[in-house]
Formats: structure tokens, sequence, C-alpha cells
């Protein structure tokens, strides 16, 4: 918890526990009420009010109402009542509380924009008003200094009810700082969001590779992600998540099938995105006017962002690496690989027999016949190729993203919060390892260690078919 909403708290308990029939108590909670009240304007205004602190909010009322009663009993009954809410209150803010993300590393200031770009040549397939496909992406990017506002985790706007406190959560980016000029023009990456999920979902990394000097846009592929906001303040919800919808109906190539459509289209997206970057870097009035270095381009992503990552590397040259956190190789990816060098990193992946495979529900068997698919195609073509492979120790998809940061409780946040730190760190310094050294030129020591030196990780390293034996 923070510190108004826990001053405010032990004020409210404070109040609830001398409150009394005896006058000078009733003047000393009156005393400590008016405190209280002043520290409550503070957490609103500094720190910003949020659902799990709604029965905190309900005491403060009950216990003012408390001392227009004059009946004893009266008092001592909404005194209790306001005691269980603020006891509820701080099971609340334990349970979902407002989540701190790791602090970046690198030497610069963070700093991060949002803009609304659209493709005049589509038009959007899932509306039929003949509007044009609008993408929203946002950029963290190399600060000048550390001044300004920070940037809430998420707008309001692409909140739900229940994620409507992460509008308080502060980052450490400064909403939309001017760009550093030292380092410049810097290496650019392009971030996919896994489906359904969100640009903003992935803090830990987003902000640790700004803070290294690298300039990383990640797209919100509307209709897919969400909930997203539109330029024109359309909100697009969540969508529903029909693509994994009944697998056991479809074998395998059937899922690769049904995936399809919605590849090209954000393929697509991330190819203009790639055109406008062009843009803007050679358009005096952009913020990023000769700041990307467009012969240093990288992409990463989660999931169906990972498949995305690849498949436009391997139709667009102008991507030369891609991190793919657990995303299928699908289309031209799949069948022919790429030119850019490829590091495949997932959770762990249990293997079955067909004996196995038969006792299992159809959904299932399908599920986990997709997930052996995904490994051994991607273990291929990193034999075939070269590049890099990883395997975390734990089972959990979403530990790629923020939201094992979320809770403390598993339930929650999906992972044990060492878990997760322990996660997010591997993940981390591999993904930096690996831009550092494809995109830099900075060879790491770390992409060469096998076994990994980190405790429970799997790693491999494949040399290209063309490189030489070492002398």
């Amino acid at each position: 918890m923070r510190p108004f909403e826990i001053l405010l708290i032990s004020l409210l308990a404070l109040a609830a526990v001398i409150l009394s029939a005896g006058k000078l108590r009733v003047r000393f909670s009156r005393r400590v009420l008016a405190v209280a009240f002043g520290v409550l304007v503070l957490h609103v205004w500094i720190e910003g009010p949020h659902w799990q602190m709604g029965p905190a909010y309900l005491a403060f009322l009950l216990l003012g109402a408390s001392l227009l009663v004059r009946a004893r009993l009266g008092r001592r009954l909404l005194a209790g009542i306001s005691l269980l809410s603020l006891m509820a209150a701080v099971a609340l803010c334990s349970a979902l509380p407002m989540f701190k993300l790791p602090t970046p590393t690198g030497p610069h200031p963070v700093a991060t924009t949002i803009f609304s770009v659209t493709d005049p040549n589509r038009l959007e397939d899932a509306v039929h008003d003949g509007s044009k496909r609008e993408m929203v992406v946002q950029a963290w990017y190399p600060t000048r200094e550390a001044r300004g506002k920070l940037a809430p985790y998420r707008r309001w706007a692409e909140t739900t009810l229940a994620s409507s406190y992460q509008r308080f959560v502060w980052t450490h980016a400064y909403l939309n700082g001017e760009v550093s000029t030292s380092g410049a023009p810097f290496p650019v990456l392009i971030f996919e969001p896994a489906m359904y999920n969100r640009r903003t979902a992935y803090g830990f990394l987003v902000e640790e590779f700004a803070s290294l000097g690298y300039v990383v846009f990640a797209i919100d592929h509307p209709y897919n992600t969400g909930p997203v906001e539109l330029a024109s303040g359309k909100v697009l919800g969540v969508p529903p998540a029909t693509i994994t919808d009944n697998l056991g109906s479809i074998d395998v190539e059937g899922f690769y099938k049904r995936v399809e459509p919605e590849l090209e289209k954000q393929t697509a997206d991330t190819t203009f995105l790639l055109d406008t970057l062009a843009r803007w870097n050679s358009d005096p009035s952009s913020l990023f006017y000769r700041q990307l270095d467009l012969n240093r381009i990288g992409a990463i992503g989660h999931s169906l962002g990972g498949s995305v990552a690849a498949e436009v590397a391997a139709r667009d040259p102008r991507i030369h690496a891609v991190f793919d956190m657990s995303g299928p190789l699908f289309g031209r990816a799949r069948k022919k690989g790429s030119a850019a060098t490829l590091f495949f990193m997932t959770e762990h992946i249990s293997f079955f027999d067909s004996t196995a495979l038969a006792k299992m529900s159809p959904n299932v068997r399908v599920g986990s016949e997709i997930d052996m698919t995904v490994i051994n195609e991607a273990l291929a073509m990193i034999s075939r190729q070269g590049g890099y492979y990883a395997e975390l120790p734990t089972e959990n998809h979403s530990i790629f993203s923020d939201r094992g940061l979320f809770s403390q409780w598993t339930r929650f946040a999906g992972e044990d919060p060492a878990v997760t730190r322990r996660m997010h760190d591997a993940i981390t310094r591999y993904a930096v390892a690996f831009f550092q050294q494809t995109l830099e030129g900075r060879p790491s020591p770390l992409l060469k260690e096998e076994p990994s030196p980190l405790t429970g990780v799997t790693f491999r390293a494949v040399p290209p078919p063309s490189s030489s034996p070492p002398a």
C-alpha cells in the first residue's frame, strides 16, 4: 500500500476504535476525522483513487455519520462496520496492489508517447463503414532529462472496471518527453503483444530497453487487442477469444489455418508501421526526426505477437533480429524461415506420447499437439539456419508479460512473485544480450554459455550454417 493509503486507513481505524459515547472522545474522533479528510484529499490528488480503497472511503462516510448519532449503540455499530470496511480495504489492496514496475537499469531516463496511425490503402474489415485500418502505437525512448509528468500504466479509456486502478499506477516513463540526442540515432525495436493482450502489458521489458538506448514501438492491433482507444475517442473493448475456441473440433493444421487471416492483418499493420517510421525519421516536424537508426531494427513479440514478429522478418529485410517469446511460426516464416537471426524463448512445454494424448479430452489433446508442434518446428528451424533457443522453468505462458507483478497472490498474478522476478530477469538478460549482439555488434558472453548460468533455464546456441568453426 502507498503512504497516504496507509495513513488514511490508520487514522480511520483510530477514529473507529476511540469513538464512544463519551463527549471528550467524540470530540477527539471528530478531530481525527478532520485530519483523515485532509489525508483523503492528498491521497486522491497525489496517489489517485481506486476501487480497492472503496471500503475505506465508505468507512470515512460511516464514521462521519456516526458523529451525528446520539445513541451510544448506534455509534458503536457504525464504528464496527467501519472497522470491517477498513479490513476489506486492506485485503483488496493486498490482493491487487498499486504495483510497481522494476526500475530500469540503463543510463537514459525514459519517456513515452502514443500515436494513432492509419493505413490509407486498407479498409478495416472488422466493421463495414468504409473506415481505413487504424492502429495505436506507443513509443518508449531515451529522453533528454528526467522531468515532467510520469505516464500512467494505462490510459483511463483503455482499462476495464477491474483494471481501472492501473490508471493511477505510475510508470518510470515521462509523458511526451523529448527524444535524447545523446547516442542518437538509436536502434529500433518493434514490439508485438500477445493475442487479446495489449501494448502496455510489457512495461518491465520496454522501459529497460528504452533506458539502454533503444526506441521501442509497441503496436495495438484493433479488434484483436483491447481495450484500445482510437484517435476519434472510440474505445474498442476486449475482443472475444474465438481463435482458441473448440480446438477439439479441428486438428493442428486447422488451427494454423484459423490463425492465418489475423496473422496477415497484423503483419500488414507492422509493415505499414515500418514505412511510417521511415517517414517520421525524415520529417523535420516529427518527434523522431533523425533519431531512428533504421539500419538496426529488431522485432520482439509474445505468443501471436512473436509469430507476427517472425513473419514480418521473413517478408521484410528491414528486420534483422527477432526475439520470439513463445509464438508459433506461421506462413512464410514456418515454411522458409528468414534471414533475420531468431531467438526463440518458451515456457516449459510437456511432451506426451500417443497413449497419453489418446486419454485427453479433444480440446486438451489438440492444444498439447499444437504446443509440441510449435517447439519442434522452432528447434528444427534454429538447427537449419542457426539462432538461439531458451526454455524457462515455468509452465506459465503469461510470464512474458507484466501480469506476475500485479499481485503477491498466485491466483491473481498467475505465478509466485519470486518466480516472476527470476523469470523476468532471465527474459530481460537474454533479450538485451541478443539485441546488443545482433543490432549493436556487441558480442555477449551470455549467448555462448551452455548450459545457461541462470538457474533452471535451458539454453542452446546454434551458429548459422555458413559460419566457420573457431580456429
